[in-house]
């Protein structure tokens, strides 16, 4: 058990997001996300690699004997820190597991526009549905729970995720367990009995999810979720395509928000946002198109103030 903790300790000590154990052609390789970058930091031979799994499975409440099909889990590393750990086998039956660090919430968002996050708790305010949009590993769900937070002062906050990532004490949060029949919908229509004053709703993965979290913004409820998308205009279309007619979006949304966790140029990586609301909202849902103008306006700023490098500026151009 120690040798797969002494592999996580100094990843914790960097803020690495995610930790991947791969096989190679000789033994497995450790490799880091940080920043959004893949930095190889270690090998291990092919008996320690598989030692490291095993020993991550069984900390994770994993079948340590079961090595093809795909699983995943949670570790408590310390108070602190929680770890998602998932492993899988390949087709030449050589096991991989990925560690996904969940770190606690900091006392404040590190954002390149601070007002930005004034904007959003001001936003929060409204009854209607925020949704946050970003690739994975861009904070979305940091910046979802740093704005419920403030709400979580004078208000009562629920969350039902699958599975819950970040710890709040002053948040209500469930997490969906189809297999105990806690799915999202069930556990949505018991959430609204207590009459959140905030609901978040972690992820919209698919037409039933986001069906069942914008019938709660119109019944009046202040809704949180987050989705996959490229741009705020990108988080209409994909709303779009589950099926919610446009009526409903401009009766129940309140903001969009793309955001990426972009490198600066000293200093640990900052939360980039673009917020479409009020008339920028309207416009984006009767015509939802990718646009890059405000977000590229926004690089072109932080580039010319020396915020951030060139190279990074041209890199994230496109969301």
């Amino acid at each position: 058990m120690e040798v797969a903790k002494d592999l996580i300790a100094p990843a914790i000590n960097a803020r690495v997001s995610d930790i991947y154990i791969r096989p190679v052609t000789q033994g497995y390789a450790v490799i880091w996300r940080q920043a959004g970058d893949l930095v190889t930091a270690s090998r291990l031979s092919q008996y320690s690699g598989q030692q490291v799994i095993n020993a991550l499975k069984y900390l994770a409440a994993l079948d340590v004997s079961e090595t093809r099909r795909p699983q995943s889990g949670m570790w408590r590393y310390n108070p602190q820190v929680n770890i998602r750990v998932a492993t899988v086998g390949d087709y030449l039956e050589r096991e991989s597991g990925v560690l996904r660090i969940l770190y606690p919430l900091a006392s404040q968002p590190n954002l390149f526009f601070p007002s930005q996050f004034d904007t959003l708790c001001r936003l929060a305010q409204q009854r209607g549905l925020i949704a946050f949009a970003g690739p994975m590993g861009s904070g979305k769900t940091t910046l979802m729970y740093h704005v419920a937070a403030q709400l979580a002062r004078q208000g009562m906050v629920m969350a039902i995720e699958d599975p819950v990532e970040i710890a709040h004490p002053a948040i209500k949060q469930i997490q969906v367990n189809d297999t105990a029949q806690m799915s999202y919908p069930v556990l949505l229509k018991a959430a609204l009995r207590e009459r959140p004053d905030l609901l978040i709703i972690g992820e919209v993965r698919d037409a039933a999810t986001a069906q069942l979290a914008f019938e709660a913004a119109l019944s009046g409820h202040s809704v949180f979720t987050t989705i996959h998308a490229r741009t705020t205009g990108g988080i209409v279309g994909r709303l779009r395509q589950m099926g919610l007619p446009e009526a409903v979006l401009a009766n129940s949304l309140s903001a969009l928000i793309y955001q990426r966790l972009i490198p600066q140029s000293t200093g640990p990586p900052a939360l980039l946002c673009d917020i479409g609301a009020q008339d920028t909202l309207t416009k984006l849902i009767s015509t939802p198109q990718q646009c890059f103008v405000a977000w590229q306006q926004s690089l072109r700023y932080l580039y010319e103030h020396g915020r951030i490098t060139g190279e990074t500026a041209a890199r994230f151009q496109y969301g």
